[in-house]
């Protein structure tokens, strides 16, 4: 099993629904706010990145929190260094090195100067026989990519969140629901357009 941090950027928090998420052991969940921004920092553990983000997800759901999207984990020189207990000369010298071996990762972003993401350093870490790595692993570019993609086409066209554990579910609902009011759905990568019942 794999262990990942991630954190979701949310809506705004009561206090109340705060303490619940701390006071839930499956979550280690950090809340936060910064610049205007609520999130909620969780541990993920699973083999399956993309269902235990979801899982986590909906878990935050359930306590009344509305998951936005996850971020990214972005770090500058700084924050490598204090990560990784060393000095910003240190994470100087291994951003320039020349290595062709194992070269330093690129950044990830250059807005108001270089940021990586730390999944890419934390690799770069393990791989080079650091040992500052962090066991628990950053979510990828490419994992924050595909959850967001997915978690924002979890929607109808009505903009309603829809969510089904299984296609089963989907069609007790569909045959419940009053004949002209009938929308496409989505269900994970399919498309449903369920016909009116008589």
């Amino acid at each position: 099993m794999t262990t990942y941090e991630v954190t979701y950027i949310t809506d705004p928090i009561s206090e109340g629904t705060e303490l619940s998420l701390l006071e839930d052991p499956t979550l280690s969940a950090i809340v936060g706010f910064h610049s205007g921004v609520h999130y909620v920092s969780v541990e993920l553990i699973g083999e399956d990145f993309q269902q235990a983000a979801r899982d986590a997800a909906h878990r935050l759901q359930r306590y009344g929190v509305r998951v936005i999207r996850m971020e990214l984990d972005l770090v500058n020189q700084s924050g490598i260094a204090t990560q990784c207990d060393v000095t910003k000369q240190a994470v100087s010298k291994w951003v320039n090195s020349e290595s062709i071996a194992r070269p330093f990762p690129k950044p990830h972003t250059l807005v108001a100067g270089p940021l990586w993401a730390w999944s890419a350093v934390n690799e770069w870490l393990r791989c080079t026989g650091k040992k500052t790595y962090d066991d628990a692993c950053s979510a990828t570019p490419e994992q924050v990519e595909t959850f967001n993609y997915e978690w924002h086409h979890r929607t109808s066209v009505t903009g309603q969140a829809v969510e089904y554990r299984s296609l089963s579910e989907l069609m007790v609902d569909h045959v419940g629901r009053e004949a002209g009011a009938w929308q496409t759905l989505r269900f994970e990568s399919v498309s449903i357009a369920p016909r009116d019942v008589a």
